[in-house]
Order: structure tokens, then C-alpha cells, then sequence
């Protein structure tokens, strides 16, 4: 597994107990009136870990494009040194013939016609750059709304259980 796509939920799954419902277990036997306060807690913490989901589905989809770019021009740029290498192959030959002449204008043809296609695909190096920092940036701030978002899923999650103690004790 790549770290770099490792989910943020996980932090969030923490604050649900084993039905994936959180604290419900807390709530059993308590009037309506008795639970608003617990319910509007839950509501915020399953509305905080919504959002959190959300952000890292966005993340990974950031990362995957990443890596599929990344392996686009990998890809390219592995056509490009076999062509090269067969030019220069060509190149060695002592002897000036029109065959070889031939298959260095189909060889560079062949660059040519790759180059495009990864120009085409990927866009210009500068283009490609900018994209490159842009998901990077964007995945920095998602980063870093994602952490945010986690302690303030951990918080809602105490106030979740603090709230059905709290009212649980009030019963006493």
C-alpha cells in the first residue's frame, strides 16, 4: 500500500462504535427531550466525518490522476530512449547507405510522432508543471482541512459522550 493514499477516515471511524452509529449504545432508554443535546452532538460529529470523507475521496482522486500522468510520461519517455538508442545505433555504422538514411527519417518520424502525443496527452512541460502544482497545492490544503476537521471530529465525538453521560447522570 502507497502511504500517500493512505485515508484520513480512519480517524474519524474511531469515534463510531461497533454498528458504525455514534455512541447509540448511550442513548438507549433516554427520553426525547432527554437526548437533544447528545443528538445535535452526533449530528455534528456524522456531519464533520461526512465532510472529512469527502475531502479524502477528493485527495485520492488527486493522487490517482497524479500517478496516471506519472506513468503517461513514463511511458513516453521510454518510446523516446528506445528511439533514440535505435538512431544512434544507426549512427555507429560506418558506412553511408540509403537504407539507413531511410530508417533515421522513419526514426525521427517515429520521435516526432510521440513527442506529439505527449504533448497532446500531457501538454506542454510548462503545462504540465502548473497542474502538477496545482493538485499538489490542493492536496496540501486538503491536508491540512482534513486535520482540522479530525479534531474537531474528536471533540464532537466528547461531546457526544459527555452529553449521554451527562444526561444519563442527570437520571440518577
Amino acid at each position: 500500500d502507497n502511504p500517500a493514499l493512505s485515508s484520513h477516515t480512519s480517524l474519524c471511524d474511531e469515534s463510531f462504535e461497533d454498528d458504525g452509529q455514534p455512541g447509540q449504545a448511550a442513548f438507549a432508554g433516554l427520553d426525547g427531550g432527554e437526548t437533544s443535546m447528545t443528538e445535535s452532538a452526533e449530528s455534528c460529529l456524522l456531519d464533520v466525518c461526512g465532510l472529512i470523507q469527502k475531502l479524502d475521496s477528493e485527495r485520492k482522486q488527486l493522487l490517482m490522476e497524479h500517478e496516471r500522468d506519472e506513468q503517461h510520461r513514463h511511458w513516453f519517455y521510454k518510446q523516446l530512449k528506445t528511439i533514440t538508442q535505435k538512431m544512434e545505433g544507426l549512427q555507429h555504422s560506418e558506412k553511408f547507405s540509403v537504407q539507413a538514411d531511410i530508417a533515421r527519417c522513419q526514426l525521427e518520424m517515429e520521435a516526432h510522432k510521440v513527442q506529439g502525443a505527449m504533448q497532446e496527452k500531457l501538454g506542454s512541460g510548462e503545462q504540465s508543471k502548473l497542474r502538477q502544482e496545482a493538485r499538489l497545492d490542493r492536496i496540501r490544503n486538503l491536508d491540512s482541512e482534513i486535520r482540522s476537521l479530525q479534531v474537531k471530529a474528536k471533540q464532537a465525538s466528547r461531546d457526544v459522550k459527555d452529553a449521554a453521560t451527562g444526561t444519563m447522570l442527570g437520571r440518577d
